[in-house]
């Protein structure tokens, strides 16, 4: 089931790990800390940039998902996970990833019209002329997901090694990124965003802010955090927010979430990971 959450809440961790894990690595490192953690407290989440105009990236369409991409070869983190996701719970046939796909996160979110230029979508959400960052203050949720390590050279997905997971799709703001005029990236662009960094800056802050919330309701104890909007997504602003999230998830997990309680977001983990974005 997927839903959107906004509310901050209420469980305790009573330590902080911020770490970075170079990218290619991720799935090794969690599978090997499911098996030394208990699973109760190993919930393994992982936050997404999500161009919030169409669920899965470029493996989904409306109704199924796109033939032939389902892989592990993806260099794109939504793609990549989602095939990891649909590959380790969803089973090897078509059949079986369309069926999980479509009981998730199909049409849960995205553009409402296809082969159009309009840019409305089905959060409500007009990406285009948002002057707030809480307009990016969504996050969808499949809280009992399934992921399982990745083999390189060759890649493949090891589904004999699976672990839990809830996977956490944020709307990351579009500050630049435009394929055809009818496509997604096109429609989502931001136009503040694109002019004004400390704008953009503000809504990935708020984009995260909701993803880790959203984490907490499913009671996570590690958290994955996706370098949210800090590719094509940054357009001008690629160097500099690439420059300061590490800064920007510190300010996060150190805000205070209850009105007169030192409490904040950082002790409801044991965990905070980063990974690193490799160069090619």
């Amino acid at each position: 089931m997927c839903s959107n959450h906004r509310e901050k809440c209420g469980w305790w961790s009573n330590y902080l790990w911020l770490r970075a894990v170079p990218e290619w690595l991720w799935s090794d490192w969690y599978y090997d800390c499911c098996q030394l953690w208990p699973v109760c407290m190993l919930y393994a989440v992982l936050l997404f940039t999500c161009i919030s105009g169409r669920p899965a990236g470029a493996c989904g369409q409306r109704g199924q998902i796109v033939p032939g991409q389902i892989h592990p070869h993806h260099t794109t983190q939504e793609e990549d996970i989602v095939s990891c996701w649909l590959t380790a719970q969803g089973g090897r046939t078509r059949a079986d990833q369309n069926r999980l796909y479509c009981e998730t996160i199909d049409q849960k979110w995205g553009l409402i019209e296809l082969n159009s230029t309009s840019r409305r979508t089905l959060q409500g959400v007009d990406y285009g002329s948002a002057t707030h960052p809480e307009s990016f203050a969504d996050a969808w949720v499949v809280p009992d997901a399934m992921l399982c390590a990745k083999v390189q050279h060759p890649a493949r997905f090891d589904t004999e090694r699976t672990f839990p997971s809830a996977l956490v799709f944020s709307a990351g703001p579009n500050a630049g990124c435009r394929k055809s005029a009818k496509g997604s990236t096109a429609r989502t662009v931001c136009n503040l965003a694109l002019r004004d960094y400390s704008f953009f800056r503000a809504c990935v802050k708020e984009a995260i802010r909701t993803g880790l919330d959203a984490m907490v309701r499913v009671n996570c104890d590690v958290a994955l955090i996706a370098r949210v909007s800090c590719g094509i997504y940054a357009g001008p602003h690629r160097k500099r927010i690439g420059t300061e999230f590490v800064a920007i998830c510190d300010e996060l997990l150190n805000e205070k979430v209850r009105p007169g309680s030192e409490l904040r977001r950082g002790h409801y983990f044991g965990s905070v990971i980063i990974p690193d974005l490799l160069s090619a």
